[in-house]
């Protein structure tokens, strides 16, 4: 079965020249096939003779995916006038009544292919989120380095590796949205929402060093996509309330700050119950992208919590979400990338420190 490969190409052939190419393969293969049933069945019905036999069941078996292709490429393969033999051997076949009840149908076939083909590319989109994700893993721990390097050498050094991973991440956006707005296409998906949960830290980095790592000489896309991200109405709402909290100035404010925090927190609740079905983490029985999502903010939430001496993720009121945030903080894959609200705080406090005085000037 030589000629099957190019049957197989043939499905997804691109271009009149290469589908044509194919086509002249496996009409070649096929008038082999005739020339052997001539030789084989010597006037009789089938390969064996007067009833089914080896080679039958063996060529048989591959009806339904020629039929299929014809179907799927718009050609004929089975040719009445190039091979009348074994056109006329593939109507018996299929009508045999030991045959004609386990022969799938080509157009269940063709459904059966699509689904496959959907998988595969959802599984290569898949691939690219977790590319992505690998490629945030890179240099997100960088923010940490950075607060602990000793002398401007060292911090230009950790700069420049963030750099060239946000470089990264502008060919990855380029490729996944496909000139659409977010990574996930018109609208925001899994991969904005991982990636745009370290925005802030982008921020908090570039006004510490006063740089731009987003910017439009090296990543015009990316810089683009942070704009819209941090503008949809989803997203803009949340993260400030917890700033909010922290910047709250009388137990009436912190009070009110902290009601709003405490109703969103009660939403997400709701939805690890319904996403996690039971299992750990919202993702099944293995962290996901919602995971990585909102996980990236458990920092930030702690440091609030201690700053603001308030208790946000409560056992008692979001348990799933209490339970959920202590067994992703030690997963293998996140403990050494999370970094602690006391680090948090420090850069904050620094960051406070540098904005005070520039107001000062």
């Amino acid at each position: 079965m030589q000629w099957f490969p190019s049957l197989r190409e043939l499905r997804s052939a691109q271009g009149e020249e290469a589908k044509a190419a194919l086509v002249e393969k496996v009409v070649e293969g096929l008038a082999l096939l005739e020339e052997a049933f001539v030789e084989c069945s010597k006037g009789k019905a089938y390969f064996g003779g007067d009833s089914i036999g080896y080679l039958d069941i063996a060529f048989g078996s591959f009806l339904g995916w020629l039929k299929m292709v014809e179907i799927v490429a718009d050609v004929k393969l089975l040719d009445e006038a190039k091979m009348p033999e074994l056109a006329g051997w593939a109507v018996r076949f299929s009508s045999n009544d030991a045959v004609k009840d386990v022969l799938p149908e080509p157009e269940k076939l063709v459904e059966f292919v699509k689904m496959i083909q959907a998988r595969i590319k959802a599984a290569a989109k898949m691939n690219n989120g977790a590319h992505i994700l690998r490629q945030k893993h890179k240099w997100y721990p960088l923010t940490g380095e950075l607060k602990r390097a000793q002398g401007e050498e060292a911090k230009a050094a950790v700069m420049e590796k963030m750099g060239e991973g946000l470089v990264l991440l502008e060919e990855l956006f380029v490729k996944c949205s496909k000139g659409k707005a977010y990574f996930g296409g018109d609208s925001i998906g899994f991969l904005d929402i991982a990636l745009g949960s370290c925005l802030g830290w982008l921020r908090v980095v570039e006004k510490l060093r006063n740089t731009k790592l987003l910017n439009e000489t090296k990543t015009p896309r990316l810089l683009a996509w942070a704009a819209r991200f941090c503008s949809d109405d989803a997203v803009k709402d949340w993260f400030p309330m917890l700033r909010c909290l922290r910047t709250a100035q009388g137990e009436e404010a912190k009070a009110a700050a902290l009601e709003q925090m405490v109703a969103g927190m009660a939403l997400i609740e709701e939805a690890f119950v319904k996403c996690s079905k039971g299992k750990a983490y919202f993702g099944g029985d293995s962290i996901g992208y919602v995971d990585i999502a909102l996980g990236c903010f458990l920092g930030w939430l702690r440091a609030g919590e201690i700053l603001a001496d308030v208790k946000l993720l409560d056992e008692t009121k979001t348990p799933g979400l209490a339970e959920w945030a202590v067994r992703f903080s030690l997963d293998d894959a996140v403990k050494d990338v999370l970094l602690p609200p006391e680090t948090l705080i420090e850069i904050l406090r620094e960051y406070q420190a540098k904005a005070a005085k520039a107001s000062s000037n």
